[in-house]
C-alpha cells in the first residue's frame, strides 16, 4: 500500500452492512468479508460507532450494491490484511493498494484501478533546494514503519547509494502528520501523495512547496494506480466486482465520489 497506518493492537471492529447489499438478504454465498486499516483518511477512517467510512469503504459499498452483495466490514491493522487474505478471513481487502509483484503471487487483483494519485516530494513553504531524489541526500524523510511503497523505494535508494544515504526516520505516526511534520521543520521533505498532501493543507491550513517528478519515477517510487485485493479462492468474487466496478467507471459514479472525497477527479 501506498499509506499504512497501525490502529491500535485493540482496534478491531466489526460491521454488517446490510445496505451494501442493495437490501438483499445475507446468504453464505453473497456475504463477502472485507476489511481495512483505517487509515489514512479521506480514503478510509473509523467513525466514532466503529463503522469504517470513507472513498474506498463507499466505493466498495456501490460496487455491492450493483453486484448483489452484503458487505462484513472489519477494522484491523495493515498487516493483519494480508494475513487475513492468506487465511481466508477475509475474502477482499481496500487500503489504496498498488500492484506489486509480491502481492500479486500470492493473491487476486481486482482488474480495474479505481483511483489513480500522483507521487511528490513536499518541502516547507519557500525551500528550493531540493528538486530531485537524490537532492534528499543527508536530508531528514520520515518513512512508515508498516513498510508503504514509499519507504520501501527510498530503503532500497540508500542500499544502492551506501556512501550517500537520505536521512530516514522511521515514524508510527499516521501520514499527513508526517507531512506537518515537514511545515513544522521536523522533517526536510516528504516523499508522498499529492492527495495526502492536499489533506493537510486543508485541515491545517499548512503552505509547502510542492515538487512533482516525472511519470516514470513516480512509477518507479510507488504505482500510483490502486485496486482491490482478493484471496486466490475468491475468483468469482473479483470477477463479479471487476464487473460492477466498471458501470461505475462508465457511468461517472466513480469520479463523483473522487470529487466529493478528494476535492478532485482521480478516478482516472
Amino acid at each position: 500500500m501506498k499509506k499504512t497506518i497501525a490502529l491500535g493492537v485493540s482496534l478491531v471492529l466489526t460491521v454488517m452492512s446490510l445496505a451494501a447489499g442493495g437490501g438483499k438478504q445475507a446468504t453464505p454465498e453473497n456475504v463477502v468479508n472485507i476489511a481495512g486499516s483505517g487509515a489514512p483518511s479521506p480514503y478510509q477512517w473509523v467513525e466514532t460507532n466503529g463503522q469504517l467510512a470513507g472513498y474506498d469503504v463507499e466505493v466498495s459499498n456501490e460496487i455491492a450494491k450493483r453486484a448483489g452483495l452484503v458487505l462484513k466490514w472489519e477494522a484491523t491493522e495493515f498487516p493483519a490484511l494480508f494475513l487475513g487474505l492468506d487465511s481466508n478471513k477475509y475474502q477482499a481487502v481496500t487500503n489504496n493498494l498498488s500492484k506489486t509483484e509480491a502481492r500479486a503471487a500470492k493473491y487476486l487483483y481486482s482488474d480495474n484501478y479505481y483511483i489513480r494519485n500522483k507521487i511528490v516530494i513536499v518541502l516547507r513553504k519557500g525551500r528550493t533546494d531540493i528538486k530531485t531524489i537524490d537532492d534528499l541526500v543527508g536530508k531528514s524523510v520520515p518513512i512508515s514503519s508498516t513498510g508503504n511503497t514509499h519507504s520501501l523505494y527510498l530503503e532500497a535508494y540508500n542500499k544502492e547509494h551506501p556512501n550517500a544515504t537520505i536521512n530516514l526516520v522511521v515514524s508510527e505516526a499516521q501520514a499527513t502528520e508526517q507531512i506537518n511534520g515537514v511545515a513544522t521543520g521536523q522533517y526536510d521533505a516528504g516523499v508522498t501523495d499529492l492527495i495526502i498532501v492536499n489533506e493537510v493543507i486543508k485541515a491545517a491550513g499548512a503552505e509547502f512547496t510542492i515538487v512533482e517528478l516525472p511519470d516514470e519515477l513516480q512509477e518507479a517510487i510507488a504505482p500510483t494506480k490502486s485496486y482491490f485485493l482478493f484471496s486466490q479462492s475468491s475468483k468469482a468474487l473479483q470477477e463479479k466486482w471487476d464487473a460492477a466496478l466498471a458501470t461505475l467507471i462508465s457511468d461517472g459514479t466513480l469520479k463523483d465520489l473522487s470529487i466529493k472525497y478528494f476535492g478532485y477527479d482521480y478516478s482516472r
